[in-house]
């Protein structure tokens, strides 16, 4: 059986942080015949490369903001929780991954990170009085919806056609978009919502949640990446 790992989430306890994952992460690889480990989050990543050298793939789930201190920024007063030894962790996850070309699928968060890994920068928080497109996270977690515009040839616009509705459930998103990725969709406020990686290796990051989609065309986002897991060790 392939093996995917997902980064951890990290929420305050009442005594020490709690390591999570959402159950719509493991569903969408339980069902699919992919065993789900959960990688933790810890400062020490020793153990790192013997457990990448047994998996077949990596996602990395959405959660609290990334710290800004990652991509050389103080944080603003809009900035919510943040926690960065995960930063560091997925950071590390990040380069020992793509030095293997281990498929990469990065929702939401995992998709600022990656751009943070590969020198980009994010807006701390999306203004709703300024933004055309409402991209709108809260402590509560509503969400909206919205229209995106997919790039011809892209793993999104194979996925999801030309111009589908997604979710979204954030307040921060790409600013400047890091070196080697290409920006695969927008937003109609030109917000990106979805990268590719220039170099070899499988990588696709979304700023949606296609696992809390319905409809074939997230459905396609996962089946595009379980591919590649699948070919991976072969």
């Amino acid at each position: 059986m392939k093996t995917i790992g997902i980064s951890g989430s990290v929420m305050e306890g009442e005594f020490s942080p709690i390591l999570t994952v959402r159950e719509t992460y493991l569903n969408a690889l339980n069902v699919n015949g992919f065993a789900p480990i959960l990688f933790p989050i810890l400062e020490c990543t020793d153990w790192m490369d013997d457990i990448l050298d047994r998996i077949d793939g990596v996602v990395i789930q959405g959660g609290i903001d990334v710290s800004p201190l990652t991509y050389g920024e103080n944080p603003t007063l809009e900035s919510l929780d943040f926690h960065l030894t995960r930063d560091q962790f997925e950071l590390k996850l990040i380069e020992k991954s793509l030095e293997r070309k281990i498929p990469i699928l990065g929702i939401c968060r995992g998709l600022q990170i990656i751009n943070v890994y590969f020198g980009g920068t994010l807006h701390q928080h999306l203004s709703l009085e300024d933004a055309a497109v409402i991209h709108h996270r809260n402590r509560e977690m509503k969400e909206t919806k919205h229209f995106i515009t997919t790039k011809e040839g892209s793993i999104a616009r194979r996925c999801l056609g030309e111009r589908p509705i997604v979710n979204s459930i954030h307040h921060q998103g790409i600013k400047d978009l890091g070196r080697d990725l290409i920006a695969t969709s927008y937003a109609d406020d030109q917000l990106i919502e979805s990268i590719e990686y220039k170099g070899e290796g499988y990588l696709h990051g979304v700023q949606f949640h296609p696992e809390q989609m319905t409809g074939d065309g997230a459905k396609r986002i996962f089946n595009d990446f379980f591919e590649e897991v699948k070919k991976y060790h072969e």
